[in-house]
């Protein structure tokens, strides 16, 4: 009796935490199908305490052949912030307020949106966009200079959702700690929550999901550049 019993205690565990799937495939698989996705739509909410503050509430488009729309509205800071980044797939604008700036599409950019998101959070590049700087390495080798590693379930988390942890390094140096939660039967991203380490301290970002849409094909005039 104690043999079965302690058979449906463990078979109850790994219902809540993924079943016998290894964390770290659930987490390969969603970046995997965001990349290779022919689109994404999602709306989202974050929230950044401790040594740096923000509030900001958008949305993420991706589609074909590097076609991304990214915005942004609230507080970064001290500073409110407007922000967006779209491109046509051969140019792309960013605007951060009144300000204007034009490039070039590189090969890279939906892989760096894409690993940007999934390792670090979108907050990243908003971050950089409140600079007027394009997403990071988006000219190439942002697998190499963001990693993850260490995956496992966070077990306080059940229900419907998969919660896997990770430890994060960019450049060679390890960065935060993060426990993203994917819906298991969609496998999209749902919520994100996170510790990241400065010299100065800790800052503490959640992320929220919501409306997602992996495998969407978006309008083609979502990714129109805007008229000056």
């Amino acid at each position: 009796m104690r043999s079965r019993t302690t058979a449906l205690v463990m078979v109850g565990v790994l219902a809540g935490c993924g079943g016998a799937r290894d964390p770290g495939t659930v987490y390969h698989d969603l970046e995997q199908e965001m990349l290779i996705s022919s689109g994404l739509e999602l709306e989202y909410d974050i929230t950044a305490t401790g040594v740096f503050q923000a509030s900001l509430h958008g949305m993420l488009a991706l589609g074909r052949e590097n076609q991304v729309r990214l915005e942004g509205v609230g507080t970064f800071g001290s500073d409110s912030v407007d922000l967006l980044l779209v491109s046509d797939g051969s140019h792309m604008r960013m605007t951060v307020g009144s300000a204007v700036q034009d490039l070039a599409t590189p090969a890279g950019l939906h892989e760096a949106i894409v690993i940007g998101f999934t390792r670090m959070g979108l907050l990243h590049n908003l971050a950089r966009l409140t600079g007027s700087a394009p997403p990071d390495h988006m000219e190439g080798g942002v697998q190499d200079w963001v990693q993850v590693s260490e995956f496992a379930w966070d077990t306080e988390v059940g229900g419907e959702r998969d919660a896997v942890t990770f430890l994060l390094t960019v450049a060679g140096e390890p960065s935060g700690d993060v426990v993203l939660e994917v819906d298991r039967e969609s496998g999209a991203p749902v919520v994100r929550r996170q510790v990241v380490r400065f010299p100065e301290g800790e800052m503490l970002v959640t992320e929220t999901y919501r409306d997602t849409n992996l495998g969407a094909v978006p309008s083609t005039q979502q990714f129109a550049l805007p008229a000056h």
